[in-house]
């Protein structure tokens, strides 16, 4: 008998898993940690909703996440309720106009009113939860976002996150998915002539389905090493650098306003690396991501953090 290779082998098993498996959304309430519709971009989101008909989407932005990054009013709330089916997915447009609606009509009750969603150019973060409905039955959602750059046809996108409950009850990010006050990670970069790089953070501890503006607010910082030393140059050469940047809650920043000009120019021309922390005396974690964008080749964004999926 002719045996079977084993690509065969692991497609079968693959198959038999899937049939199998069950993909049900298994949160009540989960984050898109980015959406966007300034700078000639919006962003498509899609979610999944089972067990319930009833959504609460609630939307923190900034007009620009680049400007005045420490204003202690911080992001405006933007909220509402949408009605669904069980089981829907629904995929809607967030372009800074009003009258949102589904984009690809199924004739279900989310098609009837529009989706809520701000009538601004604005950028942030947007957090999903299923509510109890008429029926007392509350959703589980799983959602994702595609956010397209129009000049350029780019598209990136960011699967929704887990969030969990504190002492107080209140809903923040999950604590995996926090760099957290005294705590730092590796942030790696190429020579500025081959991408420019940033850092987009979001301060964790405000209460994400709260009903006022978000005003958490936190401090990066560059942490070191026993020798002081905390930026490396391709040459294993270390500096020591004391540098820290407040923001209130989420900032796009370029690491030269972290390093400072000294220190990023150290780096600027051959790469390097260094450690962004979070000043162990900050009210709040992070939440962070590596932004790349190269003119010739497009843009990256790459989690400083573990990503807890939603499922």
């Amino acid at each position: 008998m002719k045996k079977a290779g084993i690509g065969a082998v692991l497609g079968l098993a693959i198959f038999a898993a899937s049939e199998t498996a069950q993909a049900i959304p298994q949160q009540t309430q989960v984050v898109i940690p980015y959406f966007t519709s300034v700078r000639g971009m919006f962003t498509a989101v899609s979610y999944v909703a089972t067990g319930g008909t009833q959504i609460h989407l609630v939307y923190y932005f900034k007009n620009d996440l680049t400007q005045d990054i420490n204003n202690v009013e911080g992001c405006t709330h933007y909220n509402g309720y949408i009605e669904t089916s069980e089981n829907d997915m629904d995929t809607f447009i967030i372009d800074g106009n009003d009258n949102v609606r589904p984009i690809f009509s199924d004739g279900g009750p989310g098609d009837i009113g529009n989706i809520v969603a701000p009538p601004v150019n604005a950028e942030g973060f947007l957090a999903i939860e299923g509510v109890a409905d008429a029926n007392d039955n509350t959703a589980n959602v799983v959602a994702e976002a595609h956010v397209v750059v129009t000049a350029t046809r780019g598209v990136y996108s960011f699967r929704a996150i887990r969030v969990e409950t504190d002492a107080n009850n209140n809903i923040n990010f999950a604590d995996l998915d926090t760099i957290a006050p005294g705590a730092n990670t590796t942030v790696m970069l190429y020579p500025e002539g081959i991408a420019e790089t940033y850092i987009y953070a979001i301060a964790d501890g405000g209460n994400l389905f709260g009903a006022a503006d978000y005003i958490a607010a936190s401090t990066l910082e560059v942490a070191t090493d026993n020798n002081g030393l905390g930026v490396f140059n391709r040459a294993e050469e270390g500096r020591s650098i004391e540098s820290s940047l407040d923001f209130t809650c989420a900032a796009i920043v370029h690491v030269r306003d972290i390093l400072g000009d000294v220190h990023y120019n150290f780096v600027r021309n051959t790469g390097g690396w260094f450690n962004l922390g979070v000043d162990a005396n900050a009210a709040n974690g992070v939440v962070a991501y590596k932004i790349e964008i190269a003119p010739s080749f497009g843009a990256t964004i790459t989690p400083l953090t573990l990503e807890p999926y939603a499922r």
